[in-house]
Order: C-alpha cells, then structure tokens, then sequence
C-alpha cells in the first residue's frame, strides 16, 4: 500500500468524476496490483481492485 501524495483528496460530485495522478516509486519496484477505494468517513461506498 502506498498512500496519494498530498494524503486524501476530499471529493465532491454528483455524477461521475474522473480522478488522476501519479505516484513516484522506487526505480526497482514491481507494481502488480492497484486498489482504489471510495470512502464516505469511515464507511467503504466502492473498490475496484487490477491485477497486473
């Protein structure tokens, strides 16, 4: 795991937003899974996982 730069991003729409960026990593890491997870507080409303 590794969390967004800056820390989280407060997100507010009511339809669908597309939401970038980038994460620096090590020049020798292997990334095989992403995770993405849309929380209200503490309560998970959405997660999309891809393997690599």
């Amino acid at each position: 795991m590794m969390p967004v730069a800056g820390g989280a991003q407060p997100l507010q729409f009511r339809q669908y937003r597309r939401v970038e960026g980038m994460a620096d990593l090590p020049a020798d890491a292997v990334v095989k899974n992403v995770s993405a997870r849309v929380l209200e507080g503490a309560v998970s409303r959405a997660v999309q996982n891809v393997s690599l």
